[in-house]
């Protein structure tokens, strides 16, 4: 009897044993359960061959769905069917669905700088695949919006060289968040301006529904990156050259010449032409020096202004001393009273990329992120202005430590005065000639363009995000609670109309025929 009291008494502990790991796992799932905003991976639909994870977020359960979708051509996991959720539909919208190797971002979220193969397929808003291909890589983009936003941007570079949704053929793309814009729009209207402005190489890109290993990651802008290219800017490329020269050698044997001021490859030999094409990018000069480590090659003017050569990858110790004495030759002609700065620079591009930063009253003009290009001299030779890269941050969206009033629309950027703008820009206007040819362009081209935009643009592009925009509001609510924004609200798009009627009104007395 005491033999079969000693062995219920076990079976009963283990049982006991058995509860408790039960209540400790259920506790466990039930803590993920409710983190807020989180994909549940058993809980999911496909749509045809594509996979779209349930979204929580708080006690509400959502499914995030493209233009071309809705719940009846769905086919939903077993758990999907027990549990009640909302759909939503996007709408107008192409959608890209990316898968990473490993099914996940983290390694990407971890740094920035690191890469991951993976898939990309792009569908249409009627649900017709435009495109099925592998991906050479994703990695994340953006310096302060990286670190500052839960929404990130991403670079993309596919395989082999396509044009997505008909953007100029490369492998390079970008896919801009948009995350610190309460409108998702400035970027677009940036590039719009400049392509109302003509400026060469300059383009808008296209709104899309992004979702990455199944996961919605909300209305993302897809653009070609700035880069050197037949398609892209299109001129004599020396790192196609130097590919060639260099193509079954790792420049990682190669020594590096580097300063405080200065950073190039000691190459044993260099092409027979080295005078371009370059792109090249101008930064402040705490950020250059944070990015040294990085850039594949980097100089100082005698100026001070500071240049990373994004193009040749790795630029030689004889390019880097070319370059230098080309800049500080324009930069001499700058301070002369006459035009003989035109000997170096193309003022066509400079006057139109200088104008379309000023009415965007970008912050970051002049100052960082801001691209320039040169031609070898068996072309034009001369220096020449690039399409901006960002507008995130312009047309009153502006950070609270940054020094811009946001709510003025007039007065002029820190093109002109800024403690670390580049000078270039303040010596230009003092010249007759580009500041005539900025007024043409204004009286022109622009002016027309900004009333567009207030009138119809803005209203157009509102409407048309607006089912996308409610979907990216969700998705990422937690970061636009943090931050006091949503891309939802009308009194956003209606200060984003104030604002460029006022930046409008303040050119139009200043730079108007009238």
């Amino acid at each position: 009897m005491l033999q079969n009291w000693n062995k219920n008494k076990r079976i009963q502990n283990c049982i006991w044993i058995i509860a408790a790991l039960l209540g400790i796992w259920s506790l466990i799932l039930l803590e993920q359960k409710l983190q807020p905003g989180s994909p549940l991976q058993e809980y999911y639909a496909y749509l045809g061959n594509e996979r779209i994870q349930m979204w929580e977020q708080g006690e509400e359960r959502y499914l995030f769905l493209p233009s071309y979708a809705s719940r009846e051509n769905l086919f939903y996991s077993k758990k999907l069917k027990k549990v009640e959720f909302q759909t939503l539909s996007s709408a107008h919208l192409d959608t890209i669905f990316l898968d990473t190797e490993s099914n996940s971002l983290d390694s990407i979220y971890e740094n920035k700088e690191n890469k991951e193969r993976g898939k990309i397929r792009i569908y249409n808003e009627n649900g017709e695949q435009l495109l099925s291909t592998g991906l050479a890589y994703i990695k994340g983009r953006g310096n302060y919006t990286w670190t500052n936003w839960d929404k990130k941007t991403f670079s993309i570079v596919l395989e082999q060289s396509r044009s997505l949704l008909g953007l100029p053929e490369g492998k390079k793309y970008v896919l801009f968040a948009n995350a610190s814009d309460d409108t998702l729009l400035r970027n677009h209207i940036g590039r719009a301006l400049e392509e109302a402005l003509e400026l060469p190489f300059s383009h808008t890109g296209k709104y899309v529904d992004l979702y990455i290993n199944g996961n919605y990651m909300g209305n993302y802008y897809l653009v070609d990156a700035l880069e050197l290219g037949e398609n892209r800017i299109n001129v004599d490329s020396l790192e196609e050259s130097m590919s060639r020269m260099y193509q079954k050698q790792s420049s990682e044997k190669y020594e590096i010449e580097q300063t405080g001021t200065r950073k190039a490859y000691l190459l044993p030999e260099n092409p027979e032409d080295i005078t371009g094409g370059y792109l090249l990018e101008r930064e402040f000069g705490e950020r250059f020096r944070l990015e040294m480590g990085e850039m594949g090659g980097g100089l100082t003017t005698k100026s001070g202004e500071c240049i990373i050569i994004k193009s040749p990858n790795q630029s030689s110790k004889e390019e880097i001393e070319y370059l230098e004495q080309f800049l500080n030759d324009l930069e001499q002609a700058l301070k002369e009273t006459d035009s003989s700065y035109q000997k170096f620079l193309d003022i066509d591009t400079f006057s139109r990329k200088y104008l379309a930063e000023e009415l965007m009253k970008n912050y970051d003009a002049s100052v960082s992120s801001s691209f320039f290009y040169k031609d070898s001299d068996a072309g034009d030779g001369r220096l020449k202005g690039a399409p901006g890269w960002d507008y995130d941050m312009s047309l009153g969206s502006y950070l609270d430590w940054m020094d811009y009033d946001t709510k003025d629309g007039t007065g002029f950027t820190k093109l002109q005065s800024g403690t670390t703008s580049s000078w270039w820009w303040s010596a230009l206007l003092e010249k007759e000639d580009f500041k005539q040819q900025v007024v043409t362009l204004y009286q022109d081209k622009a002016s027309a363009f900004l009333k567009q935009l207030i009138e119809k643009e803005i209203p157009m592009w509102e409407e048309q995000l607006q089912p996308s925009a409610q979907m990216d509001a969700i998705r990422w609510h937690s970061m636009y609670s943090e931050k006091g924004y949503f891309p939802t609200e009308p009194e956003n798009y209606q200060k984003l109309q104030r604002f460029i009627g006022e930046r409008k009104q303040f050119f139009d007395k200043l730079w108007g025929d009238s």
